[in-house]
């Protein structure tokens, strides 16, 4: 049976960043450097951190990665996270790798499962300026769903799978993250002349 994590945070240094009201004092934020926070089968790597009373909090510098096989490694300049909603937001140039697979966006929303499967990533979201790349194989478009269930890819926004001189573009480009399938909707399709011609075998 697999144990449930407990949701911690640790840091080098805290600021407590309190006011003063007609109540009292009141605690408005914590400031934090030096941040790893984890919870059940997620751990983020931060240089500094806010952390707001409602349970919502931003970072700067971030590294995540969650547990499994294999593992999902993000790395950002700045995130932002709520634990309630268990989401987070790499912003700022993003990549992540999985495997053999390589993606770089712009911004990257990662959504994780609740309930049995509160380790998993459910869905994460990138988009704009979508690169994955694995071995001699680049897709490119605007948006990407990764699917953690199914380790599905689903790209949108001018989708193109490019192999060597060979060129695959259509309105929807799925590749799966586990074997070497790959769909195409409304696929257009440019294979390299000598891969046809005489002596290409």
């Amino acid at each position: 049976m697999k144990s449930r994590r407990t949701p911690w945070v640790a840091a080098v240094a805290v600021a407590w960043c309190i006011t003063t009201g007609p109540d009292g004092p009141r605690l408005d934020h914590v400031e934090l450097e030096g941040v790893a926070v984890e919870a059940e089968g997620v751990r983020l790597s931060m240089a500094s951190a806010t952390l707001e009373k409602d349970g919502t909090g931003t970072g700067q510098a971030v590294t995540g990665t969650r547990y499994g096989r294999p593992p999902l490694e993000i790395d950002a300049p700045r995130t932002s996270w709520d634990l309630k909603a268990r989401s987070a937001v790499f912003e700022g140039g993003v990549t992540a790798k999985r495997g053999e697979f390589t993606l770089t966006c712009d911004t990257l929303t990662v959504t994780f499962a609740a309930g049995g499967k509160s380790d998993a990533v459910d869905l994460a979201i990138a988009e704009g300026n979508v690169t994955i790349s694995r071995d001699q194989r680049t897709a490119t478009g605007q948006r990407a769903e990764l699917h953690g269930e199914t380790g599905e890819v689903v790209l949108t926004g001018n989708p193109t799978l490019v192999e060597g001189s060979n060129r695959l573009t259509g309105d929807v480009v799925r590749l799966f993250l586990d074997d070497e399938r790959i769909s195409c909707e409304k696929c257009h399709l440019v294979i390299d002349g000598s891969a046809i011609g005489p002596g290409s075998r």
